[in-house]
């Protein structure tokens, strides 16, 4: 018996909104349902890409046409079913479906393997930066640098600044960072609520990048001097109240985190890269003021 159908309005809508290019093969018209769904996985995985970085406007730009996309596949299938007098055939709709659909899955695994990862942070260790639950993408092709919040895996997840690479000398004085033995400037922006209580908050250099860091109100934690052995960094969170150092081998790190996409407290599109320039949370704007002294007075050093 012929699993042959004559083309359905409704079922055109259902497979297209599940997946574009379905509902032409629907239709009868496979070769055109192909090329309609390979455009669309181009949009997705652009949009995937504009939003990893940092720019809001050109994000909006390829989303929207994306969901132009998805309009445009309907309207089209739908003009072909009622022209149509081919009929299309369910087992090649499902078969079809499932090779684009596993077509798709392969693409944004490559993408995430090789080009951008996503990951949460797991606590408050880069408070005020990144709170817990914060979502964010990583950058898997750039050069690890110092300056850089990373993320590391291994048996769990670490998320941590770059204080050194292999071969530096690190110390920790009442929290103070100091590499190679000079002290990285820093300016205090003021008092704020941070979890779990009030914190002083300072604004600090590092090389060509400013950070936030924040530490208890009667100072942060000593750490003897050190060295970073070849193949590893130096990991140390912004928020210094009994956060530890870390050293851990550059084969685990997965990349320099790069855009928070989902906020703790709500939706956020933060570069928190740092080559942009510092990224102010909501928590630090109320000191406006004395931030911007502070960024002006680093700057001049």
């Amino acid at each position: 018996m012929s699993d042959a159908t004559p083309p359905s309005r409704t079922a055109a809508i259902v497979f297209s909104l599940i997946m574009p290019g379905i509902g032409h093969v629907h239709a009868g018209h496979v070769l055109r349902g192909v090329i309609v769904h390979v455009i669309y996985q181009v949009g997705v995985l652009s949009c995937l890409a504009t939003l990893w970085s940092s720019s809001q406007l050109l994000f909006t730009g390829v989303a929207t046409m994306v969901v132009l996309g998805r309009a445009f596949a309907i309207f089209d299938v739908l003009r072909l079913v009622r022209k149509s007098e081919v009929r299309g055939s369910w087992g090649l709709v499902f078969g079809l479906g499932a090779l684009l659909y596993l077509m798709g899955s392969a693409g944004m695994r490559l993408v995430r393997d090789r080009v951008v990862d996503a990951a949460a942070m797991p606590s408050t260790a880069m408070a005020p930066t990144l709170k817990l639950g914060d979502r964010f993408f990583v950058d898997r092709t750039a050069p690890v640098e110092a300056g850089d919040i990373v993320v590391y895996r291994d048996d769990e997840t670490v998320v941590g600044r770059v204080i050194a690479k292999a071969g530096q000398r690190v110390e920790l004085r009442k929290g103070r960072v100091v590499v190679d033995g000079t002290e990285l400037a820093r300016c205090e922006v003021g008092l704020l609520e941070l979890a779990p209580g009030r914190r002083r908050v300072f604004l600090e250099r590092q090389g060509g990048r400013l950070h936030f860091v924040a530490e208890p109100v009667d100072g942060g934690i000593d750490v003897k001097e050190e060295g970073v052995p070849e193949g590893q960094v130096y990991l140390l969170g912004d928020h210094r109240a009994g956060t530890e150092p870390t050293l851990v081998d550059v084969d685990g790190v997965v990349g320099p985190v790069s855009q928070v996409f989902w906020g703790a407290e709500g939706s956020t599109d933060a570069d928190v890269s740092g080559r942009d320039g510092v990224a102010i949370p909501p928590v630090v704007e109320p000191q406006r003021e004395a931030l911007d002294a502070c960024r002006d007075q680093l700057l001049r050093q």
